[in-house]
């Protein structure tokens, strides 16, 4: 059965009737109230019930259930006469649904109310003894539940003990036996809910749980309360359910997350009113469903998202930069080649031109090994293994010496943990190259100078890249996270990708890196590799 919100008005109904068979009210207006309230349980349209005459053979209406916002005249003169003989309707096999051509009334318009597929006309007996029918009429815009047939046989029998012990006209004087009489079936209703579902009286006491309600939560006991039931903080915060109070039918509901079975779940809670008949407050109806995947999987889905609108922002920084480092070179290529065109010029000179011109090209293979590198950042996995950072230093030296030598650079690599650290080695290799090489080509002074230092955190590795170059404005500083892109210096083979390749590596190692401190004597880099990603 479909769980939905109006599990509460299922329960009021057999709560409503036992309260009238106590009370003698009018049983029509009980069962009208009753076919009702299976309409918005089933989808329905219009519904009612009908008992038999032996006399005439004759059915008669005599409960009638519409929706809330709609009322449908029945015409007194309407029948259904059944053609099939007693001995058909009362086979062992099972009672087949009715045909609802055998309706007949005065006024043939009203016929058009059973519509063919959205007619459900089911019989009411009491051992062999036929007494009615159940009619229900679907509405053409909604579909029935899944499980409307068998609810509709099982409300059949329900209706079925109440007509015969009373004969329809007389007050259920005999309810106890009714009672009893219908426990299994109301037991076996409350077991079958798919949902966990207690039902509490007004001093937070349990009266009723579901066996789903029992497999999450454990058994009730006989002074079982929302207080010793729960820990204090979900009983307080079922509680405020309670006490915010209620708009009109519609139900509180509340997601709570607690540790249940040693799993971490998430359960959303909806609370309503369990009304008499006079509106009074008898208890209220928990009812929950376990919306922990859903959280996963919204979790993972924004996690998603989030990361394809920081490679969208990638890919707009990587064309911007492709197509202005591009533009640079071509334009001085171009330029120097019009000049060697256009006049004689002396030889130096013209060595000159040709030097601009083929460090351009220059640049311009270096800008196009920068994006390789970073495109291999994407088709490569993280290949983890232990590294000791002086044997990482020592490749980094042999591999930057005729930079360093050039440059009159030195490189300082400190380790202070003595153990190793786990990374991609030839990613963590290039990162540590890229601000490297940074920090020595955008260097003024005399020696650059770059030292590297490792510390060992309990849940993280953090590296602190220091070197003594120009540092960073207040604007770059604040995008540091981002792709940034040096202007100003002198010129040299790095491209403005080097940032954009630091941090690919540091995102695929689920790391963080921050600008620590800048100034214009020099900066720190911090970079954070966590010890689980």
């Amino acid at each position: 059965m479909c769980f939905k919100n109006s599990h509460q008005e299922i329960l009021n109904l057999f709560s409503l009737i036992h309260y009238e068979s106590l009370t003698g009210k009018d049983l029509k207006k009980v069962f009208s109230e009753a076919l009702g309230t299976l309409n918005d349980i089933l989808n329905m349209q219009y519904s009612f019930l009908a008992v038999y005459d032996a006399k005439k053979d004759l059915y008669s209406t005599y409960a009638i259930g519409t929706p809330r916002d709609q009322v449908i005249s029945i015409p007194d003169s309407f029948k259904i006469k059944d053609n099939k003989s007693p001995d058909s309707l009362t086979s062992t096999s099972s009672f087949d649904f009715l045909n609802p051509k055998n309706c007949v009334a005065e006024d043939h318009s009203f016929l058009n109310l059973f519509p063919p597929k959205r007619s459900f006309l089911y019989p009411i007996f009491y051992g062999a003894l036929k007494l009615g029918f159940l009619c229900f009429i679907a509405d053409s815009s909604k579909k029935p539940i899944h499980a409307a047939k068998d609810l509709i046989k099982e409300s059949s029998v329900l209706f079925g003990n109440l007509i015969h012990t009373q004969n329809v006209e007389e007050r259920l004087v005999d309810n106890m036996r009714i009672i009893q009489e219908n426990k299994a079936f109301l037991e076996k209703f409350f077991q079958d809910l798919p949902s966990p579902v207690a039902i509490i009286d007004q001093n937070q006491k349990f009266l009723k749980v579901s066996q789903a309600w029992r497999t999450y939560f454990g058994p009730t006991q006989k002074n079982s309360t929302l207080e010793n039931y729960f820990s204090p903080d979900i009983s307080q915060k079922l509680k405020q359910m309670i006490a915010s109070g209620f708009i009109g039918s519609l139900p509180n509901h509340k997601e709570i997350t607690f540790s249940l079975h040693n799993e971490q779940k998430t359960l959303d809670f909806f609370c309503t009113p369990w009304l008499e008949v006079t509106q009074e407050v008898r208890g209220y109806v928990f009812f929950c469903h376990d919306v922990t995947t859903e959280h996963i999987l919204k979790k993972k889905l924004n996690q998603t998202i989030q990361e394809l609108q920081e490679t969208n922002h990638q890919l707009d920084s990587f064309a911007a930069i492709c197509a202005h480092d591009l533009r640079e070179p071509l334009r001085t290529i171009s330029n120097y080649s019009q000049v060697l065109g256009l006049e004689p010029i002396d030889s130096t000179e013209r060595e000159e031109i040709i030097s601009k011109i083929t460090e351009s090209c220059m640049n311009m293979g270096a800008l196009i090994h920068s994006i390789l590198k970073y495109s291999k950042m994407g088709q490569r996995s993280v290949k983890l293994e232990r590294i000791f950072l002086a044997d990482l230093g020592e490749d980094l030296q042999k591999e930057m010496r005729a930079l360093l030598t050039e440059k009159n650079a030195f490189l300082d690599v400190i380790d202070k943990t003595k153990y190793p650290f786990q990374a991609d080695y030839i990613q963590i290799k290039q990162l540590f190259s890229n601000l490297i090489i940074n920090a020595i080509n955008y260097n003024t002074s005399k020696q650059p100078r770059v030292k590297i230092t490792l510390e060992d955190q309990p849940s993280h590795w953090v590296f602190l890249v220091e070197d003594n170059a120009l540092g960073f404005s207040a604007d770059d500083g604040k995008k540091v996270n981002q792709i940034l892109k040096s202007q100003g210096h002198p010129p040299s083979y790095s491209s403005g990708l080097g940032f954009l390749i630091i941090n690919k590596i540091i995102k695929n190692h689920g790391g963080e890196a921050c600008l620590k401190k800048t100034s214009a004597k020099g900066s720190i880099f911090e970079i954070k590799l966590y010890k689980k990603i």
